[in-house]
């Protein structure tokens, strides 16, 4: 009899590590599904257009606060100063998540960080950070910093 005990415990046991499991793992695909590949879409999306020299698509990819400040002639001398006719791809490095102050106290935007790379066909790489933020479901960028040229081996 403490032999069936002894098993139905583990099996308890495993049981309850599994649902554990799968209560941590569930969060972090949600995260990734609904968050974070959308994001790196629209910034995909963004380096291609660029690269197609589409400006007036890549600006469509702005928030409406940035598109007040930002003109068309910012982005066309954004794609001269950063080399976009030979954009190659893009990187992801981190991706942080949070919620920003925004004019709308009861409801602030969703707001994601990300950094990476952007590799060009020449072997040179740039470091990027921007910032997007989640508005009428779909993400758009609120800020893009693209840093100096590392050359690549």
């Amino acid at each position: 009899m403490s032999k069936i005990n002894s098993n139905l415990w583990f099996r308890l046991i495993r049981l309850c590590l599994f649902i554990f499991f799968i209560l941590l793992i569930t969060p972090a695909i949600y995260n990734i599904v609904n968050y974070k590949l959308p994001a790196q879409l629209t910034l995909i999306s963004f380096m291609k257009k660029m690269y197609s020299k589409d400006f007036e698509q890549a600006y469509s990819l702005y928030y409406d606060e940035t598109r007040q400040k930002l003109q068309l002639t910012d982005l066309e001398l954004m794609a001269q100063e950063n080399n976009f006719e030979d954009y190659r791809s893009l990187s992801f490095r981190h991706f942080k998540l949070l919620a920003a102050l925004s004019g709308h106290p009861e409801l602030p935007p969703l707001t994601a960080e990300i950094d990476g790379f952007i590799f060009y066909r020449d072997n040179t790489t740039r470091f990027y950070k921007a910032v997007l933020v989640m508005e009428n479901d779909k993400w758009e960028i609120e800020s893009l910093e693209i840093n100096t040229t590392i050359n690549m081996p």
